[in-house]
C-alpha cells in the first residue's frame, strides 16, 4: 500500500481529473491494492477512480496531532465531530473505503 497526499505542483490540493488518472495508472503500476489518504477527507472523484480500480482505501478526518488537551477542550471535539459527519457522508458509499480513521 502507499499513503496519498493530494499534492500537485501546479494545481496543489485541487488535481485535475487527469492528475488524479495518472495517480491511478502510477498505484496500479506499482501493484497497490491499498491507499491510506492523508489527514482530511477525499475528493468524490478520487474515490469514484478508487472503486472503478479495486483499490481500498483508509479514509480519514483532519487531526494529526492530537493532543490530550485537544480531546478535553468542547470546540475542538465539536469541530472534529462535524468533520466526521462529513466524511462520512461524502464517502460511505464507496466500496473502496476499508478503514476509517479519526484523529490520526
Amino acid at each position: 500500500g502507499w499513503n496519498h497526499h493530494t499534492q500537485w505542483p501546479d494545481t496543489g490540493a485541487s488535481p485535475t481529473d487527469e492528475q488524479m488518472d495518472t495517480d491511478i495508472t502510477m498505484l496500479k503500476a506499482g501493484g497497490t491494492n491499498y491507499v491510506r489518504g492523508a489527514h482530511y477527507p477525499q475528493d468524490p472523484r478520487w474515490l469514484d477512480r478508487l472503486d472503478e480500480a479495486g483499490i481500498v482505501m483508509w479514509s480519514e478526518t483532519l487531526g494529526p496531532s492530537v493532543s490530550v488537551h485537544n480531546i478535553q477542550d468542547p470546540e475542538w471535539m465539536e469541530v472534529q465531530l462535524t468533520q466526521l459527519g462529513e466524511m462520512l457522508d461524502n464517502a460511505m458509499n464507496h466500496a473502496s473505503i476499508m478503514t476509517w480513521g479519526w484523529f490520526n
